[in-house]
């Protein structure tokens, strides 16, 4: 109960942080824009503005990305009577859930890089922003930036799939190598007889003639 009004009460500082900001910072950009000198000073009122705003997207994308990954750890950490229903139920049937599978130190790294890939794309983006002085290498600079953001997170993710699936194979989910008791079984049951006509084989025509010749005779 504690550490969730802790989550609560820190998610409820930082949107009044935010809130606050957001107020500040537009009423900041009203004043400009009515009493500026627009035309002498039109350079820096916009790098002005860029600063600003730039630095609340900023703020707003690193409060998003921390609850993502406090939310992330909080499903990881699920236990009994916590959870989906579909968990639940699996739960009360004796099913281990694969989730419970993961590591922690596995998840929380994988997170980790993800939130850091994008807090690193997203600040990269907005710095050029605020610096661009209306050239042509705007965009394909935020593109080169965002395909890359692309191809490290799918192979972040491809890891992680890869080490889960390497989890689950130890905790028992999926195919497995068969077991010295399979191989006895296989060894005293000796290969498995063709169907057929009491499982003769080719020569069950033959043994059913015999009985007919013996009758004529």
């Amino acid at each position: 109960m504690a550490e969730s009004r802790g989550g609560r009460l820190a998610t409820l500082i930082v949107t009044i942080v935010l809130l606050t900001l957001l107020v500040a910072f537009g009423s900041a950009s009203l004043a400009l824009w009515r009493a500026a000198d627009w035309q002498r000073f039109r350079w820096g009122l916009t790098l002005t503005l860029k600063i600003m705003w730039g630095t609340w997207l900023v703020l707003f994308v690193a409060a998003l990305l921390t609850h993502a990954t406090i939310v992330g750890w909080k499903f990881r950490k699920a236990r009994p009577g916590q959870g989906p229903a579909a968990l639940l139920r699996a739960i009360r049937e004796g099913i281990t859930p694969s989730a419970w599978l993961k590591r922690g130190p596995d998840s929380f790294t994988i997170t980790v890089v993800l939130v850091s890939l994008t807090g690193v794309a997203v600040l990269a983006t907005v710095v050029l922003w605020i610096i661009n002085d209306g050239g042509g290498w705007f965009w394909p600079s935020v593109k080169i930036i965002w395909g890359t953001w692309w191809v490290l997170s799918i192979a972040t993710v491809l890891v992680r799939i890869a080490i889960f699936k390497n989890q689950r194979l130890k905790g028992g989910y999926g195919p497995r190598p068969p077991s010295e008791d399979d191989d006895k079984d296989d060894e005293e049951g000796g290969p498995d007889q063709p169907d057929g006509d009491g499982g003769n084989g080719p020569d069950a025509p033959e043994q059913k003639q015999q009985p007919a010749t013996e009758k004529t005779s």
